[in-house]
């Protein structure tokens, strides 16, 4: 390990740091869990369900036909 790896090492697991509440950030990093935030816990996405179901495709050619009398 060369000189400068050695004070990195330090510096990122067993210094402590005032931003984190002098606590070393191995320490913060183990006592950190993320929460979700309650859309992103859907299984299917967070958009809400619709609220009507959308139109049914006709053919091409139904009712492309004009009639005369």
């Amino acid at each position: 390990m060369t000189l400068g790896a050695g004070w990195q090492t330090d510096y990122n697991t067993t210094r402590p740091h005032s931003a984190l509440g002098w606590s070393t950030p191995s320490a913060y990093a183990a006592s950190f869990h993320p929460q979700r935030a309650p859309t992103l816990c859907l299984g299917k996405g967070s958009a809400p369900t619709p609220v009507a179901q959308p139109a049914k495709e006709l053919s091409k050619t139904a009712g492309s036909e004009l009639t005369t009398g």
